[in-house]
């Protein structure tokens, strides 16, 4: 007879059941992400790095991937503000031109420090491999969404002549009961949360939201993460409501390099410590009487300056012309895939979550999506260099299996791809479930 153990595992596994009411597998990246998170927590002693933790109240976000950040919350003090500009207009706008160059510092004069449930802006450090560490100050906004419907139609709104709009100047909703107003976020989970307001800011061209269950910063997330297979395959498309209130959360469908103007160029580089060294340098010679040596001081900057600016710009147009792309193409999207109802829009409104209908003369893919029926011919040059045409085919509706972007490639349409044919049985219709959009889209993903 076999010898009793003297030690029991009675522990239980958390329930794995998504929303959709399918079960998910043990190893779910929100899993994953809370054991990533117990290693920053220290109840392993180390980091999976093999870094000792600091356990002095450090908030991360993206804990134990490669893009983690430490984050602090501040409150503004306003106190500090008024010291602070005081000293500014006593040295003459000097102060101000070490807070241009050292952004925190201007940040750590005039606030205070608070926990990020209470903060108006955050400071995020990025430690690379210890040997080099980068701030960035970040703007906390809300995103209501009441005040979404009340966007006043003045050309900044995301929508222009919906079905469901008025003519008016105001944004309305024609509905036969009155309900309450949600925003559609994706955190974790593999499913969309419906709140009415968020905390979000921007960093890297990607959106941080906060989480007010898990008391952090989580990132914002399309359909590549923590979705079940079988959850891809039920997607039955939004409405133009849905559409447009996910879409202020999302932001457009579009990849847009942002290109400064030549005045704005002109000062930052006037304002680098160099130049403002040279100045100095410039009004030194001149009051000593050195006025030739000042005067090629003044010539050998300013033609540093023209050609920084001008190789900046430069640099700008053609990052943007290699990204950019066509944002008055258009797409076809399921309203209701149970109906049939399509509704053709502009690319650049494409959503997580929307169904694409592929057309089968083939057409330049705006987003990733996961292929859900019939096949597809795409040249992926854009992204691999390969010339060899690929073919993907509809990705498999499982319970147990979650999407896995490197796992089911075969079955991802890549923004920026191409595709020059569709093949289809009979009257069925090829269909893509919208997964990513903008800056979070393979493509999205090269300037960086």
């Amino acid at each position: 007879m076999p010898p009793t153990p003297s030690k029991l595992n009675l522990s239980f596994a958390r329930n794995a059941y998504s929303v959709f009411g399918t079960r998910a597998t043990g190893t779910t990246t929100e899993q994953q992400r809370e054991q990533k998170t117990e290693l920053l927590e220290g109840k392993n002693g180390t980091r999976g790095n093999g870094l000792l933790h600091l356990k002095n109240g450090v908030d991360y976000i993206n804990p134990g991937e490669e893009d983690q950040m430490e984050i602090y919350g501040y409150k503004r003090n306003h106190v500090l503000t008024v010291i602070t500009w005081f000293f500014i207009f006593v040295t003459g706008g000097l102060l101000r031109l070490v807070f241009h160059w050292v952004p925190r510092l201007m940040l750590q004069a005039t606030h205070s420090k608070c926990p990020l449930d209470e903060a108006d802006t955050v400071l995020l450090v990025e430690k690379f491999q210890g040997k080099h560490t980068s701030y960035y100050v970040k703007k906390l906004r809300t995103l209501a969404a009441r005040d979404v419907m009340n966007i006043p139609f003045d050309g900044e709104s995301l929508i222009d002549n919906e079905p469901w709009m008025d003519n008016g100047s105001m944004i309305t909703i024609k509905e036969e009961k009155e309900e309450i107003p949600t925003l559609s976020v994706h955190l974790l989970g593999g499913h969309f949360k419906q709140v009415q307001s968020i905390v979000v800011f921007n960093c890297k061209k990607l959106t941080y939201v906060w989480d007010t269950e898990r008391s952090e910063f989580l990132k914002l997330r399309g359909l590549d993460i923590g979705v079940l297979n079988s959850s891809l395959h039920q997607m039955q498309g939004l409405s133009a409501q849905e559409q447009y209130m996910r879409r202020n959360v999302y932001g457009n469908n579009e990849i847009v390099i942002p290109v400064k103007s030549i005045i704005t160029l002109l000062c930052l580089e006037v304002l680098n410590p160099f130049y403002v060294f040279q100045l100095f340098s410039f009004c030194l010679w001149v009051a000593d009487d050195y006025y030739y040596y000042a005067m090629v001081i003044l010539s050998m900057s300013s033609a540093g300056i023209i050609m920084a600016v001008l190789q900046t710009r430069r640099n700008q147009d053609n990052l943007r012309s290699s990204v950019h792309a066509v944002s008055s193409e258009l797409a076809t999207v399921m309203r209701d895939r149970s109906t049939g109802q399509t509704a053709s829009i502009p690319a650049e409104r494409l959503v997580p979550g929307d169904v694409l209908v592929i057309p089968p003369h083939g057409c330049t893919m705006t987003c990733d999506a996961v292929l859900l029926t019939g096949n597809c011919i795409l040249n992926e040059s854009m992204l691999t260099g390969e010339s060899v045409p690929v073919t993907k085919t509809p990705i498999p509706s499982s319970n147990e299996i979650i999407y896995d972007t490197k796992e089911h490639a075969r079955h991802t349409l890549y923004c920026g791809t191409k595709i020059i044919q569709t093949r289809y049985f009979g009257s069925e219709k090829v269909l893509a479930v919208v997964i990513r959009t903008g800056f979070s889209t393979s493509k999205g993903g090269l300037p960086e």
